[in-house]
Parts: structure tokens; C-alpha cells; sequence
């Protein structure tokens, strides 16, 4: 399974820029405002599908310079080996 991640120059030529995105069993915040990241992996296996994995975190972690003030929207999709979308979200 490959990974991907693009986040395209806006039209103000500002960009944000991914420097983590894994999937974890857990992860939260310290009270110092750091990432803690418990048990990341980036591939679920399983003997058939449908699966359900009981709880499952994505976690992105982005660069953004002043010009990237502003909303914007995150687009999220799981993708099986065949290339089919499993999940999508943010659309």
C-alpha cells in the first residue's frame, strides 16, 4: 500500500506542508503541548472483510507560514491494494 500526501500550493502561492500523518491506537497531548503516539502502524491486516478495528486514530501533523491563515479543509481516504476507495472523509 502506498502512501500519499499532497497539499498544493494555494492561490496566494502559500503552502501547507504535511510533516506527519500515521494511523495509531492512540494519541493525545501532554500537557507541554507534545504528540504522544501509542502503537502507529500504517497497514491493517485481516483474514476477511468487511473488518472493524475497535478504535483507530489518523493523526497529521502540518507546517503552515503566515500566509496559510485561514481555514482550510482536509480530505481523507483509505485505499485498498486493488486502488478501490474503502473510506472517505472531509468532503
Amino acid at each position: 500500500m502506498g502512501r500519499q500526501c499532497y497539499l498544493g500550493p494555494h492561490a496566494n502561492g502559500a503552502a501547507v506542508i504535511p510533516q506527519l500523518a500515521v494511523l495509531a491506537d492512540a494519541a493525545n497531548l501532554s500537557q507541554e503541548g507534545r504528540l504522544n503516539l501509542l502503537g502507529e502502524f500504517n497497514t491493517l491486516f485481516a483474514a476477511e472483510v468487511p473488518v472493524a478495528h475497535p478504535v483507530l486514530w489518523f493523526v497529521a501533523k502540518m507546517q503552515a507560514g503566515a500566509g496559510d491563515f485561514g481555514h482550510h479543509r482536509i480530505h481523507l481516504q483509505v485505499v485498498s491494494e486493488d486502488g478501490e476507495t474503502v473510506f472517505r472523509a472531509g468532503r
